[in-house]
């Protein structure tokens, strides 16, 4: 099973132009069943909760749950979290773990005392506009860079004189400083 939700917010009886989405998957491997929710899955911050749908005696014997995010399209990664334990079948995390939009692979790993590793995997795509998400923060307030490259900066002509004299006094410190220790290896017969 596998499928997104979309789920618009209303505002004083009009809908907003914000839209939340949910990524939900049901992954299966070596007979366990979990669900992979990622909520509002957008770029930036998410919550993701994985439920593990069988009951069956493995499931009591986990001992921790964790994801591992890699961009597959810009070779970021991976990105390892923990899940924090909320019930014995249900683990959940928050986190700014999908950065940046594009392609991401996911690997859930539930490791179990005397068993081995689950591991599942799952990819899917975060869309580039925060306009479909919530969670706008990253692009508040960002600097913005100046066509003109040639047009030198108001700091420029304090900035190199300041340089070279800071340059000066390190030469000046250093030659000291040797003949210095010079001095004390002639002074100790070295």
């Amino acid at each position: 099973m596998q499928d997104n939700e979309t789920i618009m917010q209303s505002t004083k009886g009009n809908i907003s132009h914000i839209m939340y989405s949910k990524f939900i998957r049901t992954l299966e491997t070596q007979g366990t069943s979990i669900r992979l929710v990622i909520s509002p899955f957008v770029t930036g911050f998410n919550n993701f909760t994985i439920n593990v749908l069988d009951n069956n005696e493995s499931v009591h014997q986990i001992s921790n749950v964790s994801i591992e995010f890699k961009k597959s399209d810009a070779g970021l990664g991976p990105i390892f979290v923990k899940l924090v334990e909320i019930n014995d079948t249900a683990y959940s995390v928050y986190g700014g773990f999908l950065s940046q939009f594009g392609n991401w692979d996911a690997k859930v790993t539930i490791k179990r005392f005397n068993l081995y590793d689950l591991n599942y995997r799952v990819g899917f795509a975060i869309n580039k506009t925060a306009s479909t998400g919530a969670h706008t923060e990253h692009d508040l307030n960002t600097p913005k860079l100046s066509s003109n490259v040639s047009e030198p900066s108001g700091l420029t002509p304090m900035v190199i004189p300041l340089s070279i004299v800071v340059a000066a006094l390190s030469t000046y410190f250093c030659i000291n400083a040797f003949q210095r220790m010079k001095k004390l290896r002639e002074q100790i017969g070295l």
